[in-house]
């Protein structure tokens, strides 16, 4: 059972089944012929509209009934349409997270040697984004896999690979803070190379990482729905 697609029903059920049961309370009424029963039909026909109009209000004002809120992962950005947590792949997460970073750089350069991780107002309530922001950067050099960009690693200045390290170890991955770490120490001309084959072989665990954290901090990531 999709729990998930029930759920977004049921608001329609709790105000509809109350104003079913005040129409047929307000026909058995009209057809009653004892006065007393009438007036008692007649009253709680007047509450269960009562009570529909106070659950519509609720939603209402909580923003659930109408879904004012989009999820940045969940939602898709052309058609509007939800996803299952459960169905969100990483193709759609670093596809989201590319247009995350263009919004904010205007090259990959930049997020290396340009203070991105130190700029304030860039990666939502908490620094919420941040992680997935460096695993991003990590599983686009990965990919990438030149000698130039596996450079911009060791060229990155000491406070902004603070940053990501102390990062790292707040979303609990201090295996992968440590060996970084580790290898931004190397200078004996085989850096690159280390580089190179610590992150090409730990790709998938990359994008695990950034699955789970997703998942554990999903709600996070809701915005209003006139956002992009």
């Amino acid at each position: 059972m999709d729990i998930e697609k029930i759920r977004k029903y049921l608001p329609y059920a709790w105000i509809g089944l109350p104003l079913i049961g005040a129409i047929i309370m307000l026909i058995l009424g009209c057809v009653n012929g004892h006065a007393a029963v009438k007036v008692m039909m007649f009253v709680c026909v007047a509450l269960l509209v009562i009570l529909a109009g106070l659950i519509f209000f609720y939603y209402y004002a909580f923003g659930e009934f109408l879904d004012r809120t989009k999820n940045y992962f969940l939602t898709n950005r052309e058609t509007g349409r939800n996803v299952r947590l459960a169905d969100l792949d990483f193709a759609t997460v670093n596809d989201r997270m590319n247009y995350f970073m263009a919004k904010r750089v205007s090259d990959e350069r930049e997020l290396w040697m340009g203070g991105f991780l130190g700029k304030r107002g860039l990666f939502g309530a908490d620094d919420v984004f941040k992680p997935l922001a460096i695993y991003k950067m990590l599983f686009d050099v990965a990919e990438v896999n030149t000698t130039e960009n596996l450079q911009m690693f060791f060229d990155m200045p000491d406070p902004d690979f603070a940053r990501m390290i102390n990062c790292l170890e707040g979303a609990n991955d201090n295996n992968m803070s440590r060996k970084l770490t580790s290898l931004r120490r190397v200078n004996d001309g085989t850096q690159i190379a280390r580089l190179s084959e610590f992150l090409t072989a730990n790709m998938k665990y990359i994008q695990g990482r950034m699955l789970a954290y997703i998942s554990a901090h999903i709600r996070e990531f809701d915005e209003p729905k006139d956002r992009h």
